[in-house]
């Protein structure tokens, strides 16, 4: 299993995965958690497909379902299940390996979490890192300075970071020169004139801040989603998170305040 970053995480499965794949009488449970976008789907493949060459249940934490003949089971969106306890059996039975992913810990019951042997909790990735993978997706080669601002962009999160190394492709592919000598102000000219990247943050972002500010400073999830007519999801998962990595923003039992 190849994956960048996350050593602490493939530490561990270097060595139950093995185990688990050469004694198929063998089960256990895994909880992988982290921000959306870090990759915890990706590596739960990934686990699935090394123990089983592609033959897996998969299924969403809101529609759960369990085939017995299937070895190995995942479910992502864990934290959308509304009753967990079905899963309980299966879970403490020792025949199958469960795979589960979520974003949000805090909506799980302790029962569930508790009989996951697993825990495989998602750290922050380095600049080193980042840089490896924006390199691999980029299908051009820019000065480190411009793919670090491009990271910053996308608050070091893998999936908003390769969002917009994909639309600086497609770009690029209608104008191949469009970045050639450009110096690092020219670079966030060019992101903020085609994407509408300004101060590391997209329209989206920018938005936000000028509606948390138009209504006082301070405003509840509910507030705001409504006013930007984006779906709290997005609000929660993807604008906040960013916003809270540039210290633009913090959350409190109050609601969003700006900083």
């Amino acid at each position: 299993m190849y994956f960048i970053g996350q050593t602490h995480i493939m530490h561990q499965l270097q060595d139950v995965l093995p185990y688990l794949y050469e004694d198929h009488t063998k089960g256990t449970n895994f909880l992988l958690r982290g921000p959306s976008g870090w990759g915890k789907t990706r590596m739960s493949f990934m686990i699935c497909n090394y123990l089983t060459g592609g033959d897996f249940e998969y299924c969403l934490g809101d529609r759960p379902t369990f085939n017995e003949e299937k070895r190995v089971h995942f479910i992502d969106e864990i934290h959308l299940i509304e009753h967990a306890e079905i899963l309980y059996p299966v879970m403490d039975s020792g025949k199958y390996v469960i795979v589960l992913a979520t974003n949000d810990v805090a909506l799980l019951p302790e029962a569930l979490s508790n009989r996951c042997e697993y825990q495989l909790i998602f750290s922050d990735y380095t600049l080193p890192e980042m840089r490896h993978m924006s390199r691999q997706w980029l299908q051009c080669n820019i000065p480190e300075s411009h793919l670090d601002y491009v990271i910053e962009s996308g608050a070091s999160n893998p999936r908003i970071v390769k969002g917009i190394v994909s639309k600086l492709n497609i770009a690029l592919i209608r104008r191949p020169n469009a970045l050639l000598g450009l110096t690092l102000d020219q670079f966030k000219d060019f992101l903020k004139e085609t994407f509408g990247i300004q101060d590391g943050m997209d329209i989206m972002c920018n938005r936000y801040l000028d509606v948390l500010l138009a209504l006082g400073g301070i405003a509840s999830l509910q507030t705001l989603s409504a006013t930007l007519h984006i779906d709290s999801n997005t609000v929660k998962y993807y604008i906040e998170p960013i916003l809270l990595f540039k210290n633009r923003i913090k959350i409190s039992s109050k609601g969003r305040s700006l900083i």
